[in-house]
C-alpha cells in the first residue's frame, strides 16, 4: 500500500496564500515609490519655483517696461512658465505716492504646480 502522506511537496492551499502575501507585499511596495516619486516631484517644484521667482523679481526691477506679462524660462527649465500681472495702488494711506505704486503678482507654475508671489514697486516718474 502507497502512503501519500510521505510525498514531500507544497500543497495547493500553501502555495496560494504565498501568492496572496507575495500580492499584498508588492502592492506596497509599488505604492511607496508612487509616493517617493511624488514627493521628489513635489520638493524639486517647491525648491526651482521661489528660485525662479527670485531671478523674475531681480529682472522686474532692472527693467525699464514692467507690463511685459508672461514667458518661459527656456530650455534650462523646460516646463517653467511665468506671468506678471500689473496693478495700481489705490491707497488712502500713500497719497499721490500711490498713483506711482504698482502691484504685481508673479506666477511661476509648471503643469502641475503653481507658486505666486506679490511684490509692490514704486515707479519713478521717468518711467
Amino acid at each position: 500500500m502507497n502512503n501519500n502522506k510521505n510525498k514531500r511537496g507544497f500543497t495547493l492551499l500553501e502555495v496560494m496564500i504565498s501568492i496572496a502575501l507575495l500580492a499584498i507585499v508588492l502592492v506596497s511596495v509599488f505604492r511607496l515609490n508612487a509616493q517617493s516619486i511624488t514627493m521628489n516631484t513635489d520638493s524639486r517644484f517647491n525648491t526651482v519655483a521661489p528660485m525662479l521667482a527670485q531671478m523674475k523679481i531681480s529682472e522686474i526691477d532692472s527693467l525699464e517696461d514692467i507690463y511685459i506679462n508672461e514667458g518661459d524660462f527656456g530650455e534650462n527649465f523646460h516646463g517653467y512658465r511665468w506671468k506678471t500681472e500689473v496693478l495700481d495702488i489705490n491707497s488712502e494711506t500713500f497719497g499721490n505716492l500711490s498713483q506711482d505704486m504698482k502691484r504685481i503678482d508673479l506666477i511661476i507654475s509648471n503643469d502641475v504646480f503653481t507658486y505666486k508671489v506679490r511684490i509692490y514697486r514704486l515707479l519713478h516718474e521717468d518711467q
